[in-house]
């Protein structure tokens, strides 16, 4: 874009007519600037730089290269967004292929579950385990006799 407005700037300088004049100044700081207006008086030089007509014939040349060249632009812009489109087209087709594998091992994962067999917890009597009474008593648990103990060997005698 900023070429654009460059070359159209330039056409347009090129145009002009033969009646505006630039000054060349050179400035005591020894710079020198191109203005349209005269040298301020603290200018150590001042010239006036002619400005030639242009030809007809080449201002045609120039306007049919700048034409050539915003064709050539518009061409390798439009090539670009279709590869851009083509590119974005190819990573939705991946990310679809993607989900479908994750589709597929999850199925096969549930597949290989159905597989395998259910335990079922037996039932359960009411009060199981506290009232089972084919275990085997904890001596260090608070609520189970000691076995030791002197109560129990009269309990059980």
């Amino acid at each position: 874009m900023k070429k654009i407005t460059a070359i159209c700037t330039l056409l347009a300088i090129v145009n002009t007519s033969t009646h505006a004049e630039i000054f060349k100044c050179r400035l005591a700081s020894d710079k020198t600037v191109y203005q349209s207006t005269p040298c301020p008086a603290a200018t150590v030089k001042q010239d006036v730089v002619e400005i030639k007509a242009p030809d007809a014939e080449k201002i045609a040349e120039d306007q049919a290269r700048f034409a050539a060249w915003k064709a050539d632009l518009a061409a390798r812009e439009a090539a670009e967004l279709k590869a851009e489109k083509e590119r974005q087209a190819e990573l939705a087709r991946q990310e679809a292929v993607n989900a479908l594998k994750r589709s597929a091992i999850a199925q096969e994962e549930l597949a290989e579950a159905a597989k395998r067999p259910v335990i079922i917890n037996p039932i359960v009597q009411p009060g199981w385990p506290f009232m089972n009474r084919h275990r085997i008593p904890d001596p260090y648990h608070p609520h189970h006799p000691n076995p030791n103990s002197v109560e129990h060997q009269h309990r059980n005698h």
